[in-house]
């Protein structure tokens, strides 16, 4: 079983005050390395990824046994959902961030003849200093790519740690330093809510929060008072539709390995699962089958990470069994104060009992429909859309559900993958969040993006310009229907420019 951690092993309980006084006093080193961060070129801010990527390879035992001992995940959870990763997303960043940042000329198609002939670029400019309010079940790999984001783009960082990972807070801090960045750049700092809305409330220029629906909204409240930008990745409850001509076995081995790893502590875990009232047999026999060859891995899934926590997951599983759940596969949980949750399969529960439910544990609910209408409609009536997982060997039906499923991302004959790809966007819809975290998209949520122009012509058309002439009106209007009315009625506009520019001069 993993490892549990209770609220009491904490060492660092300081009040709201503390922390505020604490991130006030870092601020202004933390505004000041970042202007002379800024001033450098991102070919020489990219450069040490580098040996972090070097530094971490060389050294993933060291990392991984970290990761595990503090946040319960099993050796290869770490490994693979933390540390490599990280290492994608370094290498990304290396090859990628200088040509995302790089200034884009923009050409001008407009029809306004006295706008022609300047130039214009975008350029993208940092924020300054970025407040990342970190989570607790990846935080490792969603704390650090966000920290390395920012400031690759170029600005400073005070990133808080969840409550409960104090060590792996400080690992990110050490591993900062030691790769060569500007200590004075970033502050890392691990703590619970009054951190939290300390650092909310510091005034940064803008926050990126990976955590939940309820804690989001908190964050908000604070963030509106001076419109300050933020990046919201929030609660989910994702849908899994499996059609009938789905590959059954794999789509089935994939749902027990979405649904359960890390013992169903990931937001964009598989909770709703949609299927035929036809395909049900086929569904039990498929997952029944991928569930007896999987005793290993189900056997390491279950303890959660918070005591608190897993009682109130027990808590909402319990509510929906009276409302008529049935359990399928597994066991049911205690009620008792463990940890222990175990993997859990329920049916018998319309779609409509779902739609506001969101779970951290190892647990899904069937959901059978009459026809595939019925299952796209249960699949979106929820108030999250994260992510969501479709199942077909039909290609064009794919394309045209990809486009009515309403999810941040979705992934078509596979489950939740993306969300280890440094490379690939990730974003949430509905109250599930708002902008963007990783891939291109991710890094210039790290930047403001600025329209430049220039003109350098000695010559221009001025008409524009005041003192205007009597009839600058009519002229102009006549113009405005030669260039965007159709050819029909182009003839008429030009003997209408004729007359206004004729007339005067015989009067």
């Amino acid at each position: 079983m993993s490892s549990t951690v209770s609220p009491q092993e904490v060492d660092k309980r300081l009040s709201l005050n503390d922390f505020s006084s604490l991130l006030l006093e870092k601020l202004p080193t933390l505004k000041k390395a970042q202007e002379a961060w800024r001033s450098l070129s991102i070919e020489e801010r990219v450069k040490t990824l580098k040996a972090m990527r070097l530094k971490l390879s060389r050294n993933s035992d060291e990392y991984v046994r970290a990761i595990s001992l503090e946040n319960g995940k099993t050796e290869l959870e770490s490994l693979s959902q933390e540390v490599i990763p990280i290492l994608d997303t370094l290498e990304f960043l290396e090859k990628n961030a200088s040509e995302i940042l790089r200034p884009k000329p923009l050409k001008l198609r407009t029809k306004q003849f006295y706008f022609k002939g300047k130039e214009h670029e975008l350029i993208y400019e940092p924020y300054g200093v970025i407040g990342i309010l970190g989570t607790w079940n990846y935080p490792f790999y969603l704390c650090l790519s966000q920290v390395l984001f920012a400031i690759v783009a170029g600005n400073a960082v005070i990133l808080k740690g969840a409550e409960y990972s104090e060590r792996i807070t400080d690992v990110i801090q050490e591993l900062l330093i030691a790769s060569g960045f500007p200590e004075e750049l970033f502050y890392c700092f691990s703590a619970g809510s009054a951190g939290g809305e300390a650092l909310s409330r510091l005034g940064c220029d803008k926050y990126i929060l990976t955590g939940s629906r309820r804690t989001g909204q908190a964050v908000l409240k604070i963030l509106n008072d001076k419109l300050t930008p933020s990046v919201m990745e929030l609660s989910g409850s994702d849908p899994y539709i499996i059609l009938s001509d789905a590959d059954w076995d794999l789509a089935a081995r994939t749902l027990l390995w979405a649904s359960f790893q890390y013992s169903g502590q990931t937001c964009v875990a598989p909770r709703r699962v949609f299927i035929l009232e036809e395909d049900k047999p086929r569904f039990l026999e498929a997952f029944r089958s991928a569930w007896e060859k999987s005793g290993e891995f189900l056997s390491q899934q279950g303890m959660l990470r918070l005591n608190l926590g897993a009682l109130k997951e027990k808590e909402k599983i319990e509510q929906l069994r009276k409302l008529g759940a049935k359990l399928e596969f597994g066991e049911v949980a205690s009620d008792s104060e463990s940890s222990y949750c175990p993997a859990q399969v329920y049916s018998g529960l319309p779609a409509e009992a779902l739609e506001d439910v969101e779970f951290m544990a190892p647990v899904f609910f069937l959901v059978t429909c009459q026809t595939e209408s019925e299952i796209l409609e249960g699949a979106n009536k929820s108030r999250f859309a994260l992510g969501a997982s479709l199942w077909t060997r039909d290609s064009q039906k794919a394309r045209l559900l990809a486009q009515k499923i309403r999810a941040g991302q979705l992934w078509v004959n596979d489950s939740i993958f993306s969300v280890a790809l440094g490379e690939l966007p990730f974003r949430g819809f509905k109250e599930s969040g708002f902008g963007v975290t990783r891939g291109p998209q991710g890094l210039l949520e790290m930047v403001e993006e600025k329209l430049v122009s220039y003109d350098w012509r000695e010559k221009r058309v001025l008409k524009h310009l005041p003192p205007y002439e009597k009839n600058s009106y009519a002229v102009l209007n006549q113009i405005q229907r030669i260039l965007y009315l159709p050819w029909s009625e182009k003839l008429k506009a030009v003997a209408g420019l004729v007359k206004v520019l004729v007339l005067p001069k015989k009067s």
